[in-house]
């Protein structure tokens, strides 16, 4: 049994010690990250020493009895700081919550330390036998706690991602959750650190695909995202595609510069965002091309009000003392009995050309006359 424990934490060693080459080599992440999620490998891999320690310290006698200790207060430490710092990479936002929500953990290591002394989370008999404390709630609560961190800030993060693979992190949270617990039950069925191994490497590919398909500038889906959402299209029966195309772009970076133009398109993004994602995902398609592709069958009075409502926000919207460019937009609904999703977006884009003419020419007729 005790052989079995450590090669399974030695596989979890290695396995994070190749993450996090894989990560430090990483052209995709966030420098922000990046940084906490080497920093989470570091400690599981520093937890998992421990749990193997424990697993050793538990067969050696009495002698043995400060390593026990030791290991056990690094292991009960260190375990809450890992969900923590997991969430860390995610949190962009730096308000109270996030301050105070680094509160249990600390409380925690509290408790772990003086344990030696007090048995409030675990003991160690001068015959080297462990017991949990009368406290061990306090590190329960503390894990969950942090594990609640982590899942508040992975959802909160999706709506940056524009809810994208929702469903996948949920089935992620699910496998934490029943993992953990089936440790915190049964004692002596190491599942947690497993289990923590495992949902790492899954919850690296899962940003790292989102943030692949994610436009930096705008925040938006990039073109790839586009691409591949055109060809899922196919197998389905119908949707609305929404072209938006700023008027005048090459002007504005002609006279007031490009890095006021990243601004625009950066505060652009925003107002697609904030005015279309409750009917469908937002796309960054070219430099000034922005796409909207939206699932829900809309009717055309619908859609119009939403572009309507869109337009006048726009209007009023002004960014750094000035005012925001104004966007034409055109849009079709595919249905697939009708044709290909191809024609569907000629016709938006169709569309869009003569939004942008009819505006072209009602500004000539108002500086004319």
């Amino acid at each position: 049994m005790v052989f079995n424990n450590l090669l399974l934490g030695a596989v979890c060693f290695f396995a994070m010690l190749t993450l996090d080459y894989m990560i430090k080599n990483s052209d995709i992440l966030e420098k922000r990250m990046k940084k906490y999620f080497r920093l989470t490998i570091l400690f599981i891999m520093l937890v998992v020493c421990a749990e193997a320690g424990t697993t050793v310290a538990e067969t050696l006698p009495a002698n043995y009895r400060l390593f026990h200790i030791l290991c056990n207060v690094v292991g009960f430490s260190l375990s809450p700081v890992v969900p923590l710092l997991l969430a860390c990479a995610f949190c962009n936002r730096y308000t109270s919550f996030w301050s105070w929500s680094a509160l249990p953990a600390f409380i925690n290591i509290v408790f772990t330390v003086i344990s030696p002394l007090t048995g409030s989370i675990f003991t160690v008999s001068a015959q080297n036998d462990y017991a949990r404390g009368n406290w061990y709630f306090v590190y329960v609560f503390s894990y969950l706690a942090e594990a609640l961190f982590l899942f508040y800030e992975s959802y909160i993060s999706l709506r940056r991602y524009q809810n994208k693979n929702r469903n996948t992190l949920l089935a992620l949270i699910a496998f934490l959750a029943v993992g953990t617990s089936l440790q915190l039950v049964f004692p002596q069925v190491h599942t947690t650190w497993l289990c923590v191994t495992l949902a790492l490497p899954i919850y690296y590919s899962y940003f790292c695909e989102l943030s692949e398909k994610h436009d930096v500038l705008t925040e938006l889906f990039n073109r790839r995202a586009y691409e591949c959402e055109l060809q899922e299209l196919e197998k389905k029966p119908e949707a609305c595609i929404i072209l938006l195309d700023v008027d005048d772009f090459k002007k504005i970076n002609d006279t007031k510069g490009h890095q006021y133009g990243d601004l625009c398109l950066h505060a652009l993004g925003e107002e697609i965002k904030e005015a279309f994602q409750a009917v469908g995902r937002c796309y960054r398609i070219g430099g000034d091309e922005f796409c909207v592709i939206s699932e829900y069958r809309l009717s055309e009075w619908e859609l119009n009000n939403v572009i309507k409502d869109f337009d006048q926000k726009l209007g009023a919207s002004v960014r750094h003392n000035l005012p925001l460019p104004t966007v034409s937009v055109g849009y079709s609904f595919y249905k697939k009995e009708q044709g290909a999703v191809s024609a569907a977006v000629q016709a938006a884009d169709r569309k869009l050309y003569e939004n942008k003419r009819a505006k072209r020419q009602l500004k000539e007729q108002k500086v004319n006359s």
